[in-house]
């Protein structure tokens, strides 16, 4: 796909208007890619929105975490199950389906110091925000008495 230079620089000064970074970031190796491999005008609109969406996914992805304001970046893969309270172990999956956020259900863990209430909570805080449709983020409070409760918002 050859562009006159002045194409060129006017689709990086739109992408730049619109803010779509990954178009302006990546629109040379993108029309590189399309004089190669032959792309068809649909073909390369469809990879440069491609780019630009997933783009944009990963962005509300990483300000969805920095919004929640966990304390600490824990995941629920990192957690050993094995080590977790006998009822721990039985809440996990079911909490893990996230189903009380859709049902407005609010969650208390309570224990000991150490038991994993911080890491469990705090990994699926980590859920809703890899999810590709849209949640409404629920806000993790770290109460005084050590329990975490967890609301929808």
């Amino acid at each position: 796909m050859q562009l006159l230079l002045s194409e060129l620089q006017l689709i990086k000064a739109d992408t730049r208007a619109l803010k779509m970074s990954s178009i302006y970031d990546e629109i040379d190796s993108l029309l590189e890619d399309a004089t190669l491999q032959k792309w068809s005008p649909e073909r390369f609109l469809c990879q440069v929105l491609h780019k630009e969406v997933t783009n944009r996914t990963e962005i509300r992805k990483m300000l969805r975490v920095k919004q929640a304001a966990f304390p600490q970046k824990l995941y629920l893969s990192d957690l050993v199950r094995s080590e977790l309270p006998a009822d721990g172990q039985v809440a996990l999956p079911v909490l893990k389906t996230l189903d009380f956020i859709e049902e407005g259900r609010k969650v208390v863990l309570y224990g000991n110091p150490g038991t994993g209430k911080t890491h469990s909570t705090t990994g699926l805080g980590y859920q809703p925000v890899n999810r590709v449709t849209p949640y409404s983020f629920p806000l993790y409070h770290i109460c005084s008495s050590n329990c975490v409760n967890v609301s929808p918002v």
